[in-house]
Order: structure tokens, then sequence, then C-alpha cells
């Protein structure tokens, strides 16, 4: 497996094409994605536009990755495949993202009922910060002075 690091420009058609397959495909899989609609190739290049890339691979197919918000440090997409879920996948994307960003405070929005990635999360060392009950989701945020290194 290995991880590689792109701006949104950089990437080239396949991997979009790649990626979005992938982000479908893990709202598909996962039971507590309310919104299974799939995103088109379009679409979804708007959706990661102006976002830093960190994907995971495995025989040059996509297993996970994240995308950062780099002005405000917030982590906006964040899926590992549901068959690669469990594996240490997540830990190591995010521990790249750490690296490269000399363990910079970290934020991002987990669904309430997602109770298994809360539980990554917090393993990893982020707190609730805020809840938005009305649209369902905690603010979690990870302090410069908890991370890992």
């Amino acid at each position: 497996m290995k991880i590689k690091r792109y701006s949104s420009e950089e990437l080239k058609d396949e991997t979009v094409k790649s990626l979005c397959q992938s982000f479908n495909q893990t709202r598909l899989e996962t039971p507590t994605w309310e919104d299974k609609k799939s995103l088109t190739v379009k679409e979804f290049q708007k959706v990661i536009e102006d976002e830093v890339l960190y994907v995971a691979l495995e025989d040059e197919e996509v297993i996970g990755f994240l995308s950062l918000f780099e002005p405000e440090m917030f982590i906006h997409l964040f899926f590992t495949r549901y068959h690669a879920q469990g594996k240490g996948l997540g830990t190591q994307l995010l521990q790249r993202l750490e690296e490269d960003y000399n363990h910079r405070t970290l934020s991002l929005k987990c669904l309430i009922p997602n109770k298994l990635a809360q539980k990554f999360y917090f393993k990893q060392g982020f707190v609730i910060s805020e809840t938005n009950v009305k649209e369902n989701y905690y603010l979690l945020k990870k302090e410069k002075s908890s991370m890992k290194g």
C-alpha cells in the first residue's frame, strides 16, 4: 500500500474518476451514510476543488483517501473502502497528513450516528468541539498538543 499526495489541480482525469468511484462505492457500503446518491465525476471534481488529497493505493486501486481544505486545516472528506476498514489505513492517512503539516490543529465533521468513525477519531486524539443536532453531526478537533509524534 502506498499513499500519494496531490493538489486537486495535479490530479489526472483517471485518478479523479477512481476517487469518485471509491467515494460513491464507500457511501453505498457504509450503513451510516444517509445520502446514498452517487456523484458524477464533474460533481466530485467540484467537491474537491482547491483541496489537497492523500490517496491510498493498493495495486493501483484506490482503497482510501482524505481531502484537506488547507486554509482552515479542515478534513473535508475521509474515506476508506469498507473492505479496507479496521486495518490501519485511516491511521496511516491521518499520520501522513499530520507529518506533512507539522502536526497543526485539524478539524472535521462526523455524523452523529457514525459510532464507528467516532471511535476511530477519538482514538486518534480528536474531541467533540461542537454538536449540530439540526444537521446531525459533531465538529471534531485535534489540537496540536494532542498529536502523536
